[in-house]
């Protein structure tokens, strides 16, 4: 396995020191972390530490999760998670993924069941979207087993397994819904959309991402949000969801925002008032809704002391006129999934009533950060790295932080096999997309890659499904990358092409 040590070591393409200490992000001219409970002993014993506790938490907790080591590896990783860790729920959700993973080897989810159990952690495990997926029945199993909850009411652990097949329905309207209803009704002693309102509230309730899908895909955002404000919040699930309802009128429309919306609840809670402040500035200024996909770009906005004097008074069109004149005077490289652009070409202003005062913000810090030659170097050596690498496709997630756009890579999950023309997301990035800016990866798997230049069908329909943002980047020649952001409602910006720094 090729350059597999520097995408496993999430490389810092904008970071000047090429060290983020929360996001594992190793210098690789610096002694990497302990990994083993040795190590992590002589470390603390040294007087010498370079790295902090969180560090040193957050790296082996990657480790943990990256199928590409062997086991016991993972398991010395492990370890040193339990020495480190303290109350961060972050810790409980990311091993909660690994351990619902079916690739993770059966000793290592032992022991991480083991670690759960027994540490202080408090876990919500609804933070993970429906991670037991009931068993698939067919059609006259599943009818017979509603008649009979129907019929006979049950236990919460009945509702869970109602709610969660319920939202597996791909038709709202199927041949079983109205058994479904009558079923949640039976159990639950209420009129359905209350019970699963209710369920979100309970204590031992464990489907709330399904409870959220089927009521958001079956009734108004407005009756959904009546009864979620009834409520006196037994849970931190139904706190969230107020909390986001009363400070952003948002309500999630299904389990993925849910757990977003849980996620931003738990680990940013001091940064949501700053947030809805400059939300309602952005709302009632440009007409902007709230999306959970754009709470880490507000939110870093709001602190950050760099743009105090933009965030009310940067007019939108001055951000227009900005992004055209920087995208204007670059070579661009046509798409193929972009009608406007199959010739290349400029087509920025024809598409910039589509795109959001987020998009414009997020632009705006892409561009910037694609523009640093410390930035472009860095990616010359991602793409050597990744066309050298052909289990693969590298790619991770960009953040703002310190007033800029900083991109981290995470490793690809090759659990499935080798896939050198997608990036295949691990569930730790899918988790950590909550709170960043964009996705990215490489279009690198030759050097003069013209032809697959900006975003695929395939990636378009992710962003759509996921709700994020996207930036492609591909290889013009050994010298030129073309850069193309997208987002979730398949608009296509083409930021023109930059040179590959020596």
């Amino acid at each position: 396995m090729k350059s597999r040590k520097i995408s496993r070591g999430l490389f810092c393409l904008a970071a000047a020191a090429m060290f983020a200490s929360l996001a594992g992000c190793v210098d690789m001219q610096t002694k990497p972390p302990p990994v083993t409970i040795a190590e992590y002993k002589s470390y603390v014993g040294s007087g010498m530490q370079t790295y902090n506790r969180q560090t040193i938490l957050f790296h082996n907790l990657q480790r943990v999760g990256d199928s590409a080591l062997p086991e016991a590896q993972r398991v010395d990783s492990l370890d040193v998670v339990s020495a480190t860790a303290e109350a961060e729920p972050t810790v409980g959700q990311q091993l909660v993924v690994v351990s619902n993973d079916s690739a993770t080897p059966s000793a290592l989810r032992e022991r991480i069941n083991i670690f759960l159990r027994k540490s202080d952690i408090r876990i919500d495990p609804t933070i993970v979207a429906n991670t037991q997926t009931p068993k698939v029945l067919d059609p006259g199993d599943l009818k017979g087993l509603l008649e009979k909850y129907a019929r006979d009411g049950g236990q919460i652990t009945d509702l869970i397994d109602v709610v969660s097949r319920w939202a597996q329905q791909v038709a709202v309207n199927g041949p079983m819904e109205d058994l479904f209803r009558k079923a949640a009704v039976k159990i639950a002693g209420q009129p359905w959309p209350e019970a699963l309102v209710a369920s979100i509230n309970a204590p031992d309730f464990t489907a709330r991402g399904s409870a959220i899908d089927v009521l958001a895909h079956r009734m108004a955002v407005e009756d959904i949000g009546k009864m979620i404000l009834r409520l006196q919040p037994k849970t931190e699930a139904m706190a969230a969801l107020q909390v986001f309802l009363e400070r952003f009128e948002f309500v999630p429309s299904n389990a993925g925002e849910f757990t977003a919306v849980v996620t931003m609840y738990k680990s940013s809670r001091e940064l949501i008032n700053d947030a809805a402040k400059l939300w309602r500035n952005w709302h009632d200024n440009y007409g902007y809704s709230f999306n959970i996909r754009d709470f880490h770009l507000l939110s870093q906005i709001a602190r950050d002391p760099l743009r105090e004097p933009f965030r009310a008074t940067i007019p939108r069109r001055k951000m227009v006129m900005d992004l055209n004149k920087a995208f204007t005077v670059r070579v661009h490289a046509s798409c193929a999934a972009d009608p406007l652009a199959k010739e290349g070409g400029n087509t920025f202003m024809r598409v910039a009533d589509k795109l959001t005062l987020a998009d414009m913000w997020n632009l705006q810090l892409i561009n910037d950060m694609l523009s640093l030659p410390r930035v472009q170097y860095a990616l010359r050596t991602m793409s050597v790295g990744d066309r050298n690498d052909k289990t693969g496709v590298w790619g991770g997630l960009i953040f703002y932080r310190n007033g800029m756009a900083e991109a981290l890579l995470y490793p690809p999950d090759n659990s499935q096999g080798p896939n050198d023309l997608e990036y295949v997301p691990t569930k730790r990035l899918q988790l950590d997309n909550y709170d960043a800016v964009a996705r990215f990866n490489g279009h690198f798997e030759q050097a003069a890659n013209g032809a697959r230049a900006g975003p695929t069908q395939n990636e378009l329909a992710a962003a759509k499904k996921g709700n994020f943002y996207g930036l492609v980047i591909t290889s013009i020649g050994e010298e030129t990358f073309a850069a193309h952001y997208y987002n979730p409602a398949g608009v296509i910006v083409s930021l023109g092409t930059f040179p590959f720094r020596k």
